[in-house]
Formats: structure tokens, C-alpha cells, sequence
């Protein structure tokens, strides 16, 4: 058993523009973000063992700056499909201020054993680098499919995805 409460707020403000360049639309943006996040004190416990784990608070705040390009035309291939490609590039900073650990006290039902320890709160991510490659395909009398490769530098981690998407059309 156990309650676990937690709340955030976040305010963003963010601001951006899309410039036509050649055959190529470009769209700066830069934000700014803040936030805190509360999280009660609460005890979980099971048949042998029962953990009290304290509450905290995290005050977070940050920019971000972006830029997207994308074909302003879809290009025409053989056989009636159209193919737009577009890219962007995100930076992310991030600080962070709160515990950076939290004392952790676990028990035996009965009381006899005791055990503790810290129990470490790394906080939100300070530095993030995410790029995002692909384009929609357009089905003549179908739909389209999108299709993009996202990979993400995430405080010196590495993450890569793909995101598929399909839209039909009636």
C-alpha cells in the first residue's frame, strides 16, 4: 500500500518565426521555461516491509533554441507520389535546484531490521541536443505516411527512435 503524490507547474513562454528562403522554409525559435515539482512524503509497504520515503521539491528553469527547415514544394516522384523532407535541430539547458539524494528508511514489519540509505535524485536532464530527420510521403488518393528518425544527446546518453505515422484519406 502507499499514496504517492506529486505536482508540477510549468510555465513556457516561446517565440519563433518562419522565414522563406529559395525553395526552403526556415523557422527559428527560442523559449524560456520554469517550473517546480512537489512530491509528498508517503510510506509504501508489502506482507514484509514497510519504506518511508520523504518529500521534496525541485525548482527548474531554462531555454531553448530551434530551428527547422523544411521543402517549401513537395517533390514529385515517378508513379504520382510527392516526398517533403524537413530536419530540426533542438538545444535544451536546463538547472536544476533541490536535494540531490533523499535519506530512504525501510523496516520489517516487526521493527527488528532497520535499513537505510540515500537514495540519489539526479533532477530534470541539464543538457539536450535533439535532431529530427524524415518527411511525408503523399499517396495519390490514399493518405499520407510520415516518417522521421529522432536521436536525442541527453547529459552525454545517447537515445535514437523512429516515428511512423499514417493519415488516410476518405
Amino acid at each position: 500500500g502507499g499514496e504517492f503524490k506529486m505536482r508540477q507547474s510549468h510555465l513556457q513562454l516561446a517565440a519563433g518565426s518562419r522565414l522563406e528562403v529559395g525553395s526552403v522554409f526556415w523557422s527559428p525559435s527560442i523559449g524560456l521555461y520554469g517550473g517546480i515539482v512537489d512530491q509528498d512524503s508517503y510510506s509504501a509497504s508489502n506482507a514484509a516491509l514497510v519504506a518511508k520515503v520523504p518529500g521534496y521539491r525541485l525548482n527548474y528553469h531554462g531555454g531553448k533554441l530551434g530551428l527547422r527547415a523544411e521543402a517549401k514544394e513537395a517533390m514529385l516522384s515517378s508513379g504520382g507520389l510527392k516526398w517533403s523532407p524537413g530536419v530540426s535541430v533542438d538545444m535544451y539547458r536546463t538547472a536544476t535546484n533541490g536535494p540531490s539524494s533523499l535519506k530512504l528508511n525501510q523496516t520489517d514489519r516487526t521493527g527488528a531490521l532497520n535499513f537505510s540509505g540515500n537514495l540519489p535524485l539526479g533532477g530534470l536532464p541539464k543538457s539536450i541536443v535533439a535532431l529530427r530527420a524524415g518527411g511525408t510521403i503523399e499517396l495519390p488518393r490514399a493518405g499520407q505516411i510520415r516518417l522521421d528518425y529522432v536521436g536525442m544527446e541527453m547529459d552525454g546518453e545517447i537515445q535514437h527512435g523512429a516515428l511512423l505515422k499514417y493519415q488516410m484519406q476518405f
